[in-house]
């Protein structure tokens, strides 16, 4: 559940916590889990000057709820194609698909609608085709659902709360 920024370090904090699903009372071994998000809200270069070649880097945040930036570098004009896809090759998002000027780029990939789990990002300009996982965790698709058992490593045998 969304708790605020709890540590007043402008991050919110969401807390989940770890309890026994068939249980009607709470045991010496329920845990709280709290997670901080850390999302960019704008992102600038940091260079100066034009790639020497193709440049694909790592989205960032990553893992990321519901927002990313995908950056990209090109060395001249060139016709590029961005693309999202799922790890069995559905594609869920065109993200650039035109000739791009010379130079670096960042585009942002909206997570809304789908669920949580691997990406897989593609780049292909120039002849070269490259490819970046991501990992989105829909914190709201989860909240919404509410509480339900979810095997992760620190609850096995028991139900955890997601």
């Amino acid at each position: 559940m969304p708790a605020g920024d709890i540590d007043n370090n402008g991050k919110d904090e969401y807390v989940f916590v770890n309890y026994i699903a068939n249980s009607s009372s709470w045991t010496d071994d329920a845990y709280v889990w709290m997670i901080e998000i850390d999302v960019a809200l704008d992102v600038t270069a940091t260079t100066s000057g034009l790639p020497a070649r193709l440049d694909f880097g790592q989205n960032y945040p990553n893992p990321f709820n519901p927002t990313t930036s995908i950056r990209f570098g090109l060395p001249e004009r060139a016709h590029a194609t961005l693309k999202g896809y799922t790890t069995l090759g559905e594609e869920v998002a065109t993200l650039v698909g035109e000739v791009q000027e010379a130079g670096r780029h960042t585009v942002r990939f909206d997570g809304r609608g789908l669920s949580s789990g691997a990406y897989l990002c593609r780049l292909s300009a120039e002849g070269i085709v490259e490819t970046r996982s991501m990992v989105l965790i829909n914190l709201a698709g989860a909240l919404a659902a509410g509480p339900r058992p979810h095997p992760l490593p620190w609850g096995v045998g028991r139900g955890v709360s997601v």
